[in-house]
């Protein structure tokens, strides 16, 4: 919890969600040539994509920035999600003023639902594919697991694989 919560204390919604921000922040942006970058080229055509969705939804609802700066709703969203009592999201807007910015959180907000979060939790099947990795499977206490190399693998088929009759 103690690490959860010094992350949270440094956490900025715009600069630590924003695929462009956070690219940057790690010396990552688009003017550093990295062949084969995948995250970066395919996350920013994502990035841009999710953009250009976003500023048209925000588009249909709003008709000019007045009408977002007067929304009780979306209004009521930006208090809710930076109140310290409700959502406390730091860096997030506490209101908002314009299309543009309501396009921006929406873009940020669905990038991390999407490509981001892809991005971080696709590649654990390589590792979690593989049912020995999977600590869920282990049923016998480390401690009992043979020094002997030869009995070492019946060991890890009878203790970390599921087994057969397992749905």
């Amino acid at each position: 919890m103690q690490l959860i919560g010094k992350m949270w204390s440094r956490y900025s919604f715009f600069e630590k969600s924003s695929l462009p921000n956070e690219l940057a922040s790690r010396g990552f942006s688009e003017d550093v040539q990295i062949p084969g970058y995948l995250y970066r080229e395919d996350g920013m055509k994502l990035w841009n994509a999710i953009g250009g969705f976003a500023k048209d939804f925000v588009a249909e609802v709003f008709d000019s920035d007045e009408a977002v700066a007067s929304g009780t709703v979306v209004q009521e969203w930006a208090r809710e999600t930076t109140e310290p009592q409700k959502g406390a999201v730091k860096g997030f807007p506490t209101s908002f003023e314009d299309k543009e910015t309501v396009a921006k959180v929406l873009q940020t907000i669905m990038w991390m639902a999407s490509g981001l979060h892809a991005a971080v939790n696709f590649p654990q099947y390589n590792e979690y594919g593989y049912a020995p990795h999977k600590s869920l499977h282990l049923r016998a206490d480390l401690s009992t697991m043979p020094k002997d190399d030869a009995e070492i693998r019946e060991w890890m088929f009878e203790n970390m694989f599921p087994h057969i009759n397992t749905n």
